[in-house]
């Protein structure tokens, strides 16, 4: 009976966990305009399957802020010619372990070469966070 009351209470536990993730606003999405603003375009979430897959894999849930940044690099890099940009975030704002391996599996098309650099004290991170 103990057992069963032990087993019940995690079963609760985690559906509640369940229930919290299930119902954080997510942000990788976008609308038909690629601004990610869904309510504002009126129409359905479209999801953007290379950030659901990271945070699937990683167990982490994007924010807004990180998701208009890449989009951010993503639309300057896709202009005619591309445009360099520089942004600023603070420690733990994402650069290592969201930005950089996002903004170099959505870049990498096949005919682009993408090119990351890292400070010295990083590199060990910041390749085993890319594999």
């Amino acid at each position: 009976a103990a057992a069963v009351a032990e087993a019940e209470e995690r079963l609760a536990e985690a559906a509640k966990s369940l229930a919290v993730v299930l119902s954080q606003r997510r942000h990788c999405h976008a609308d038909s305009a690629g601004a990610g603003d869904v309510e504002a375009a009126g129409g359905p979430p479209t999801l953007e399957p290379r950030m659901l897959l990271l945070e699937f894999c990683s167990g982490m849930m994007l924010r807004g802020e990180q998701v208009r940044l890449l989009r951010t690099f993503v639309r300057a890099a896709s202009q005619s010619p591309p445009r360099s940009l520089c942004h600023q975030l603070l420690m733990g704002a994402g650069k290592t372990t969201v930005i950089a391996p996002l903004l170099t599996l959505i870049l990498a098309d096949g005919e682009r070469l993408v090119t990351l650099l890292v400070p010295a004290s990083l590199l060990h991170f910041a390749g085993s966070v890319l594999r």
